[in-house]
């Protein structure tokens, strides 16, 4: 051995292009490549289609659900103007029966 520490390797033709992959793997054809690519995007595709099909769901049941809740609202909000307008109805007749009390007990009074 010539020197102290000093590894000689023979380097055999190609072996730069294999080594430098790490595995050993053949390098791929720039059509492999496209492929790949085309699988890749396709695939990418797929998954945005069914994350849409997914998010269209949830709005469907959101906007079901906002519906339902904006008619049993409405309901409620029916119920509770004729509520109100009973209730303005009836502090007027007691309004009303309160002023004849007054007036029976004045009557009353004076005689």
């Amino acid at each position: 051995l010539g020197g102290q520490g000093a590894v000689h390797t023979k380097t055999r033709p190609g072996a730069k292009e294999v080594d430098e992959l790490g595995s050993g793997e053949v390098p791929s054809s720039p059509r492999r490549e496209r492929s790949d690519s085309t699988a890749d995007r396709s695939a990418q595709l797929r998954q945005a289609l069914q994350t849409i099909k997914h998010l269209r769901g949830t709005l469907d049941l959101v906007s079901t659900a906002f519906n339902d809740a904006y008619d049993q609202f409405q309901r409620l909000r029916e119920e509770y103007e004729s509520r109100l307008e009973e209730c303005e109805f009836f502090e007027l007749q007691c309004s009303k029966l309160d002023l004849h009390c007054h007036e029976l007990t004045q009557q009353v009074g004076g005689a």
